[in-house]
């Protein structure tokens, strides 16, 4: 019979004194910033899939900063091949709240409503998640 897997001890864990949360020095935990790996791996599959049911797929460029600025572009097939093999995004990425400013959800409405974008697919952390969640309530997204 298999041992069963055990999680790796938390008494080398690092504590964080504002938030209490703990990371893992080695991975740098919730405190990390970059881009994960797989992001234009996503980027590809969503173009490709797109694509094959007919739909346009607009990227916006640097997140939630490209949607307030109104910074797309069309991504085509051509556009995504051979973007798996590159480091980062193509598209870039923001750390920027978009609630945080009345005025920038009124642009994202914009934009939107501009490049005539029906739904977003979004990839990223905690953060963005929870950008987008909340705009889905506020009615951007």
């Amino acid at each position: 019979m298999m041992p069963m897997w055990k999680p790796p001890s938390l008494s080398g864990r690092v504590k964080n004194r504002e938030t209490e949360r703990g990371y893992d020095p080695y991975y740098r935990g919730p405190d990390r910033i970059g881009d994960c790996p797989g992001l234009n791996g996503a980027i590809r599959t969503v173009v490709r899939s797109g694509l094959q049911h007919g739909y346009r797929t607009p990227g916006i460029r640097n997140g939630w900063q490209g949607l307030i600025d109104g910074d797309t572009e069309p991504l085509t097939d051509f556009s995504v091949s051979g973007i798996i093999f590159r480091g980062g995004t193509i598209l870039g990425t923001s750390r920027v709240d978009p609630l945080k400013n009345p005025k920038d959800i009124e642009k994202i409405r914009s934009t939107l409503q501009k490049n005539a974008i029906d739904a977003i697919v979004v990839v990223g952390g905690d953060g963005t998640l929870a950008a987008a969640h909340q705009g889905r309530i506020a009615g951007y997204a």
